[in-house]
């Protein structure tokens, strides 16, 4: 599976592990593990500062409109309502060595950037 297959996908879950958020789409899991933003016409929150789980728990139910992805840059994710989730993957933004993770089923193969 490769990213852009996200598209035309529903958020049904958006799970958070301490550093770290999980975008579920009943099936695949997109893992967030570096800077990541939030943003919606003026509004924009940085995760994890005030406001961002809120702004994250409101693509519950919303379907990926657009992927864009940048290797060694960002992946931006445009969902309906024009809801933007941008996931820095340059590694100044990384906490550790990996950005990124796509599981697109359970218990299957992980996808790492």
């Amino acid at each position: 599976m490769e990213l852009q297959e996200l598209v035309g996908l529903e958020v049904s879950t958006i799970c958070f592990v301490r550093d770290y958020f999980e975008v579920q789409f009943d099936g695949p899991v997109l893992r967030c593990l570096a800077s990541s933003n939030i943003t919606r016409d003026e509004m924009s929150v940085s995760f994890p500062a005030n406001g961002s789980r809120d702004a994250l728990c409101s693509l519950i139910g919303r379907t990926v409109a657009e992927l864009k992805f940048r290797d060694n840059e960002e992946c931006a994710i445009r969902f309906a309502g024009n809801w933007i989730l941008t996931i820095k993957l340059d590694p100044g933004s990384r906490v550790g060595p990996e950005a990124l993770h796509l599981i697109p089923v359970p218990n299957g193969p992980v996808f790492i950037w």
